[in-house]
């Protein structure tokens, strides 16, 4: 084959089997090197799920993806000996499907290897896992006086500089010259790289070690080179054997450091044998191993005890709630954060120390993780963030700070959404900024937005989808990032009148309140050519018109939810964290939300906003695959909970006037039927006939025992009502 006429500089090798699942990131974060004079082989190990496709359309939109499909499953190491034997490069690198690389890191492997003349150069690697593992440099323990070479001495040695000798997963660049004919062996279904790295090194290749880490290693649940079985073990012992037999080491020292790593590899080839007999329930084949070696067996219990730990941990992790991760500059003011975020602050990668690059890409690692970024990152800090590409960027400020900060979620319904923000361009307040939040995987927000062409709309793709509470909930984070004095949350299928938000403002600035309670009129079945509105708001049978102290607020969940998502609005010195954090649908955030106001608000009962009555599409994509009735009871006991807390904690001149309070307007029988069902207080006199109370108590009682609290409900309510104990006697009057 003749040589190209504009050979690459490095050739990128991709050897990958049924690895669709990260392969597209893997392949995206090659093309996006800053050195663009590469040539990325891919080698498809004859997968049989979608990575063809994957591999063809990588090869489509860019020239410099080689792809190279191989019809028969032969392994890693035969797979990149295809690439090798096509590579043009002057150097060779592998990348693994599964992992990603820093953009900067080939050309500073590159200019190293070139003002060195170096014939080998490899960096530190950072391990990232959803798993939950730590951050992690493979040489975090290595203190680097800078660029350090290893000889085939060294690379045999147990410790490296101190640490136990982890050489073998370093991802060379080798000089393609240097290289030569040598290949990876193909017998190999592990340790393929280190046996590679080994027969160069015993040629007199030095390897340079550079102490930055710019390879993102991937660990995960299909992950082998760190699941090491009984087979590989014995093959990488039974390589190790043929490397000695071949080189016929001439120094005492070295034929004692392959000796001394034969013996290891296999007593790891005994210990790795008992636990696949215990895995695969063979315990005659895992009792006869221990008593043959009984150091092998101790070390297998030691391991079996680790690997149980790591599937409890793994299992709290997908039940634990994300906590969403800001990434900011250092000097960039946004207001209060909540206290539920993490924050990283950096404003350039040198700012970054090592361990700081390693602890960023494991706490971006999930990408069930929400992760917000404010202003260009830039590539250099980027590249450290394994999913950078589902990272929710919010755009520079405009010019002028808006006075009211509007965030509208939104999914599958651009006619609702087109209406809404019409809504937003109607307003007497023109100054007003408003961000959309998509949680439809085919954005069908992103062409409304782009057709309306106005600035002040910003568009947003979940990625990955928040689900509707979760989307929903968002909106309500403390985040400022436009610097906003005022905040709304505008759903998709609501609506707002035009004097909404001058209103508003008027009469928290009057009242010298920051939350502010808008009444709502109710489009009956919105979305259907029956649409129409009620003739009274949601709050003129609840709450009295003006200012309302939070524990009577409180008390509104003894008969209803409360708020309402759409009426609330709200100032950026407000004390109360709307956020409510607990995976839960977005009826019973309301009930939350309400707690969850610590401070006086506003009652304005003139309808100036539309709430949307469509259950059937306001729940959907909630997340949660319980029946109907297992859901039902346990939003119920959940509310009854949220009532036994709030009446708990009101003093006992309130409970005893409750039925008659005039700082609430429902009707006494909706205030009694909440005490009797949540079995608060059954005395509740003549607002109830008898019967109905019995029938209630009943009710409440079935609940207790059938339902279950949400998850996350006991911290949410203890925390945000002064670290009380959730069930608390009933208080009596």
């Amino acid at each position: 084959m003749s040589a190209p006429e504009n050979p690459p500089l490095v050739s990128v090798v991709m050897a990958n089997h049924n690895g669709a699942a990260y392969l597209e990131a893997a392949i995206t974060s090659v093309l996006r090197q800053s050195l663009a004079a590469l040539e990325l082989i891919v080698v498809d190990d004859a997968s049989t799920d979608a990575s063809k496709a994957i591999i063809a359309a990588a090869a489509g939109r860019d020239p410099r993806v080689k792809p190279l499909l191989c019809t028969q499953n032969a392994g890693a190491g035969a797979a990149r000996n295809r690439a090798l034997d096509v590579a043009t490069g002057r150097y060779i690198a592998v990348v693994d499907a599964d992992d990603l690389v820093h953009p900067g890191r080939l050309a500073r492997l590159v200019d190293y290897a070139e003002a060195e003349a170096a014939p080998i150069v490899a960096d530190d690697l950072i391990h990232f896992s959803v798993e939950g593992a730590p951050p992690l440099r493979l040489f975090s323990d290595v203190n680097f006086d800078g660029p350090t070479r290893v000889s085939v001495t060294e690379l045999l040695d147990d410790q490296f500089m101190g640490r136990p000798n982890q050489l073998g997963y370093l991802k060379p660049l080798i000089r393609r010259a240097d290289l030569g004919a040598i290949r990876y062996r193909d017998d190999l279904p592990v340790g393929e790289d280190f046996d590679l790295l080994l027969r160069l090194a015993a040629k007199g290749h030095d390897i340079h070690i550079l102490p930055e880490a710019w390879y993102l290693y991937r660990r995960h649940a299909g992950s082998v080179s760190y699941r090491l079985g009984g087979g590989p073990a014995r093959a990488m012992a039974k390589a190790m054997c043929a490397f000695r037999d071949e080189t016929a080491p001439q120094t005492p020292g070295l034929a004692a450091s392959l000796n001394h790593r034969i013996d290891r590899m296999t007593r790891s080839a005994r210990e790795a044998e008992i636990l696949d007999a215990v895995k695969a329930g063979h315990l005659g084949s895992a009792l006869s191993g221990l008593l043959r070696h009984p150091g092998a067996g101790v070390h297998a219990i030691q391991a079996l005890g680790r690997a149980s730990a790591a599937r409890v941990q793994r299992r709290r992790l997908r039940t634990s709630p994300q906590r969403p991760l800001l990434l900011v500059g250092a000097d960039t003011e946004l207001g209060r954060i909540p206290a539920s975020w993490d924050v990283i602050k950096t404003t350039s990668l040198e700012q970054m120390s090592p361990q700081a690059r390693a602890e960023l890409c494991a706490l971006t690692a999930d990408e069930n993780r929400p992760v917000l970024s404010y202003g260009d990152l830039g590539e250099e800090v980027a590249g450290f963030v394994p999913n950078f590409a589902r990272v929710q960027q919010f755009s520079p400020p405009l010019a002028e700070p808006p006075v009211v900060h509007v965030r509208t979620p939104t999914y599958k319904r651009p006619d609702m959404l087109r209406r809404a923000l019409a809504c937003l361009q109607a307003q007497t307040l023109p100054n007003w900024v408003c961000d959309v939040f998509d949680d439809d995987p085919d954005m069908a927000g992103q062409s409304v937005v782009a057709a309306l062409g106005d600035a002040r709309i910003r568009y947003h793709s979940n990625r990955p989808q928040r689900l509707a509470s979760r989307n929903i909930d968002q909106c309500y984070a403390h985040f400022n990032p436009h610097r906003a004095q005022y905040f709304y949350v505008l759903e998709d299928d609501n609506q707002i009148l035009p004097r909404f938000f001058e209103d508003n403002i008027a009469l928290c600035e009057r009242h010298g309140v920051n939350v502010l309670l808008r009444n709502q009129l109710v489009e009956h079945a919105s979305g259907t050519a029956d649409a129409r509105l009620s003739d009274i708001g949601l709050l003129e049978e609840k709450l009295p018109e003006g200012r309302c102290p939070p524990d009577v607020l409180h008390l509104s969940v003894m008969a209803d939810m409360g708020v309402s998502n759409g009426g609330i609005f709200w100032s950026a010195e407000a004390k109360s964290d709307l956020e409510i954090g607990v995976d839960c649908n977005a009826t019973f955030q309301e009930y939350l939300r309400t707690i969850a106001i610590t401070e006086p608000v506003y009652v304005a009962l003139e309808p100036l906003a539309v709430w949307a009555e469509n259950g059937a599409q306001t729940v959907r994509n909630m997340g949660d695959r319980a029946g109907w009735l297992r859901r039902e009871l346990n939003l119920k006991r959940s509310v009854q909970i949220v009532q036994r807390k709030v009446w708990a904690q009101a003093s006992p001149s309130t409970r005893r006037a409750f039925l008659d309070l005039p700082a609430l307007r429902y009707p006494p029988h909706l205030r009694a039927t909440g005490l009797v069902k949540s079995l608060s207080d059954l005395r509740v006199g003549s607002a109830l006939p008898p019967f109905e109370v019995a029938r209630l108590v009943l009710r409440g009682m079935l609940i207790r025992l059938a339902g279950r609290p949400m998850r996350g409900l006991e911290s949410f309510v203890t925390d945000r009502t002064g670290g009380r104990p959730l069930n608390g006697a009933n208080a009596r009057p």
